[in-house]
């Protein structure tokens, strides 16, 4: 079942944390595909940045779940929504 997280938002309130913090708790709950698409593509790498850096930092878990969720991070599709349609409708 697909769900979805929207954040809708003046700038400078948090969008790109509260994203980023339902994508670390996807990442961390299921299998399933998780396109997290932004305005810009800094937001977006940020936000991959901002997982990357949660993961590897991380004490409370030990190198082989951090491998686990390294690997779910790389499955997740960071995008902003222009780039999310042209590769739709190509």
């Amino acid at each position: 079942m697909a769900t979805s997280y929207l954040v809708h938002a003046s700038a400078g309130s948090g969008k790109t944390y509260s994203l980023t913090k339902a994508v670390q708790d996807h990442i961390r709950t299921t299998t399933d595909l998780i396109v997290a698409i932004t305005f810009t593509r800094a937001a977006a790498a940020e936000m991959q940045k901002r997982i990357l850096d949660f993961i590897a930092e991380d004490d409370n878990i030990d190198a082989s779940q951090k491998l686990h969720l390294l690997m779910r991070a790389a499955k997740v599709r960071f995008s902003t929504i222009d780039a999310l349609f042209r590769q739709l409708l190509a």
